[in-house]
């Protein structure tokens, strides 16, 4: 077992516990079937880590992509906010209809300024009360 333990890679605390697994199943078959069985049956050291190895690999190479997908992801989203707070806010290609060319019958009835109603983008900025006094 120590062999094994030597051989293995991953974490230490998924190792210790595969190790203790194996130790339980040897020692169980140990009782029933004889030494020289349950070691046969067992398989190599070799096969044992081989296979543990490599199933760690993946999902180290699955967690690496993950947090490289996530990163870029974030760097996006990051870019993207920086711009628009740059930008400050809406972009100028949305404007209200009666802006962007609405027919006069439209603006004249008071239908375009009712589709598009005055948002926090749209209304001109004033300065907030100083409310420290």
């Amino acid at each position: 077992m120590r062999e094994l333990r030597a051989s293995l890679a991953g974490p230490r605390s998924a190792r210790a516990r595969l190790v203790e697994e194996l130790e339980a199943h040897l020692e169980d078959a140990v009782e029933r079937d004889g030494e020289a069985e349950a070691l046969a049956r067992m398989g190599s050291i070799a096969d044992i880590a081989g296979g543990w190895n490599e199933l760690q690999r993946r999902k180290r190479r699955r967690t690496r992509r993950s947090l490289a997908l996530v990163s870029v992801s974030l760097g996006c989203a990051v870019a993207l906010g920086v711009t628009q707070y740059a930008a400050g806010g809406r972009s100028h290609h949305m404007r209200k209809p009666a802006q962007a060319g609405a027919p006069k019958a439209a603006v004249s009835c008071g239908l375009a300024a009712n589709r598009w109603p005055e948002t926090r983008a749209t209304r001109p900025r004033t300065r907030a009360p100083n409310l420290a006094r």
